[in-house]
């Protein structure tokens, strides 16, 4: 199997349930390896493409014990990871940011900057340049059925 940060490593995903996003997120989570900076995770897609709801499914397989809710309207959320090799968990919607001085104003450096920390921040191209080198980068399309999902993976 391919270290996550293996930059070949590509892979595209049907998903078609919530037991899809846990087999994707349990393996992505396999994989995560510890950086000398925070791991970062970038997920794009349309609204409702499936961004939070597989963010949800991510942080319960590293150990987040609390609910994870959308940080659409908060920005960021922050939360302890329970056991292993990262102890935070930083959830970010770039949604409602129009420049990447917006999200230094959070203190991006600064979660960035902590190799215990694993950041998943969603609409990463509207905070250009600064989440422009993501460890991972999902891309969620809608599939042929309402609940299906496409995703692709890049490391």
């Amino acid at each position: 199997m391919k270290d996550i940060t293996d930059l070949s490593l590509q892979k595209t995903y049907t998903l078609k349930s919530d037991a899809d996003m846990d087999m994707v997120a349990q393996e992505l989570v396999g994989r995560l390896v510890e950086r000398p900076h925070a791991f970062v995770i970038a997920l794009q897609g349309d609204l409702g493409a499936g961004k939070t709801t597989f963010t949800k499914h991510f942080a319960a397989q590293i150990g987040v014990e609390e609910a994870v809710a959308s940080p659409t309207f908060v920005i960021e959320r922050v939360y302890p990871i329970a056991h292993g090799p990262f102890s935070l968990f930083v959830h970010i919607d770039a949604y409602r940011m129009n420049t990447a001085e917006e999200l230094l104003a959070i203190g991006w450096n600064d979660v960035v900057a902590e190799p215990s920390t694993i950041v998943c921040i969603e609409w990463p191209e509207l905070v250009s340049p600064l989440a422009d080198k993501p460890a991972v980068q999902l891309v969620f399309e809608y599939g042929e059925t309402e609940n299906e999902r496409i995703l692709h993976l890049y490391a």
